[in-house]
């Protein structure tokens, strides 16, 4: 068989990366070594970062993409890639809003790490993650193209996250 795009791990990012990339026309095939997918989301991170999403806004959050760009490279000293950074910051709350339309919804949680207590909150927990990952899943296997359909674009398809 041939692909436009090979993804190897099912985890969150793996699976989003897929469905995106099938949303976008792309023949695309998802590898997994292990038996389950969802990666990390779905026993151990269970959630994902976000700068001004729906959530912060209406909760009163007050915490802005330049804080966080601040945060991140001064944190990083300087040596992150300050160009990817601003990308994935500026497509965080877009990609919490995706997921929720891709079966995957998320609530905004204090972080339980005591080193983030005082941190204006930026985490977004998987609300029932077990049946959000299948949804999600069931999403990409719905939207993946036929072999036979070669009329990928990638025209007005970008998301990073």
């Amino acid at each position: 068989m041939n692909f436009d795009i090979v993804v190897v791990g099912a985890s969150a990012s793996g699976i989003s990366a897929a469905l995106t990339a099938s949303e976008c026309g792309a023949k695309v095939a998802l590898l997994e070594k292990g038996d389950k997918f969802g990666g990390a989301g779905m026993f151990g991170a269970q959630g994902l970062f976000a700068v001004e999403s729906r959530a912060q806004k209406e909760a009163g959050v007050k915490y802005s993409l330049k804080d966080a760009y601040e945060e991140i490279i001064n944190y990083t000293h300087h040596s992150s890639n300050a160009l990817m950074v601003k990308a994935i910051l500026e497509e965080s709350a877009a990609t919490i809003d995706w997921m929720a339309e891709s079966g995957l919804e998320t609530e905004l949680v204090t972080n339980t790490q005591e080193v983030h207590q005082e941190h204006p909150r930026t985490y977004h927990q998987f609300i029932d993650e077990f049946n959000g990952f299948k949804r999600v899943m069931n999403n990409f296997f719905r939207k993946r193209r036929s072999p036979y359909d070669r009329n990928f674009s990638r025209k007005n398809c970008s998301r990073t996250g």
